[in-house]
């Protein structure tokens, strides 16, 4: 199949990352494993955020854009198709970041693929990170053996994400405020038992900005628009 081009990763996204990003557990173990690499698969379990965590790690590893590939972009065709001197590459400008998420065919994943891409890499002062779910069997050990995996063994705190993302929807004097009242407390540890997703919390922490942006006071009359 025909690789599709990437698409640029929004500048808004980027920066809210780059701003407000709260460390999923084993961050520590994966920056270092990331920074002796050109190339790495990061892993974990669904709803920790490991899309958000690729693109925090390729933020301050390049100076160009990051973008993008489809999930459907054949790995094994990547070292040959996506590299310096190729119509798509041209197209990204100088020191890109490369992202795919969850690809389709992550079985046929090997050491050799990535230590090509790597090359490929170096030569255009280029990143790339794969995403995978932790229930994907990675057939070939050498991935692991090179260095190449890169374990994220749990999610962030859900009640600090909730907070930065109410920080940049309103302030932080507002998101603090809100944060403080024991009811609203009460609803992010509810939902957040219920449904442990990043995306959740980040869903959740909009509704509240715009039940609460606006209201004159702090307390039952604001719980009140949540519930």
């Amino acid at each position: 199949p025909k690789i599709r081009p990437p698409f640029a990763v929004p500048a808004d996204q980027a920066e809210w990352i780059r701003t407000a990003f709260v460390d999923p557990q084993g961050w520590a173990d994966v920056r270092t494993g990331f920074a002796a690499r050109r190339v790495a698969i990061v892993r974990g379990p669904a709803g920790i955020g490991k899309r958000g965590a690729a693109i925090r790690l390729l933020l301050p590893a390049h100076r160009g854009q990051i973008y993008q590939l489809d999930s459907a972009t054949p790995l094994g065709r990547l070292a040959d198709a996506i590299g310096p001197g190729h119509d798509i590459w041209d197209a990204l400008g100088a020191s890109p970041g490369l992202l795919i998420d969850h690809p389709r065919d992550a079985g046929h994943l090997r050491a050799d693929l990535l230590q090509a891409l790597e090359v490929s890499m170096e030569k255009a002062d280029a990143r790339m990170v794969i995403t995978l779910g932790s229930d994907v069997i990675l057939s070939d050990q050498g991935l692991r053996d090179d260095g190449y995996v890169l374990d994220l063994s749990g999610a962030p705190d859900r009640e600090l994400l909730i907070t930065r993302r109410l920080e940049r929807l309103l302030d932080e004097p507002r998101a603090e405020q809100i944060m403080a009242l024991p009811a609203i407390r009460h609803i992010v540890a509810d939902h957040t038992a219920a449904e442990a997703s990043c995306s959740f919390a980040l869903s959740l922490a909009g509704f509240i900005a715009d039940r609460c942006a606006d209201a004159d006071e702090i307390g039952k009359a604001v719980v009140e628009k949540i519930l």
